[in-house]
């Protein structure tokens, strides 16, 4: 079944770090990139494919019109996974739940107090993300 896995947190608590090492593993893993958008250095999107399977990311989570848009191409590429960033609460989740025709997960983000907690955060959330993947692919 296609599924969106929604990174869910707060502003500023490293949702598109987790996101870009996602990114790296994947294509480490053998994902080659058909559709890298990077027009914004920050936030960008990619889609993914490794074997038939096609894997859609977005670092974009901040306004509803932004990740609608984003899942809406990612949807339009027949993704298996779509994997976005999203508040934790307001508009973006709205974004995420429209689209029943698909399961959803929202996969909170973890955090910590200093700068190596939060890198250790990011790495392992980045690993059960993509652990989550290797696993509905």
């Amino acid at each position: 079944m296609k599924t969106i896995l929604a990174l869910q947190g707060n502003g500023k608590k490293g949702k598109t770090t987790t996101i870009k090492l996602l990114r790296k593993k994947l294509i480490k893993f053998g994902f080659v990139s058909i559709y890298p958008d990077f027009k914004n250095k920050a936030d960008y999107m990619d889609i993914l494919k490794r074997k038939g399977k096609i894997v859609g990311i977005t670092t974009q989570g901040d306004l509803y019109e932004i990740i609608d848009k984003k899942l809406n191409i990612m949807f339009s590429y027949d993704c298996l996974i779509m994997v976005c960033a999203c508040r934790s609460k307001g508009k973006t989740i709205k974004a995420v739940v429209k689209h029943k025709e698909m399961e959803r997960r929202f996969i909170p983000k973890t955090s910590g107090k200093t700068a190596k907690q939060r890198l250790k955060a990011n790495n392992n959330d980045a690993k059960y993300f993509f652990k989550t993947i290797k696993q509905l692919i």
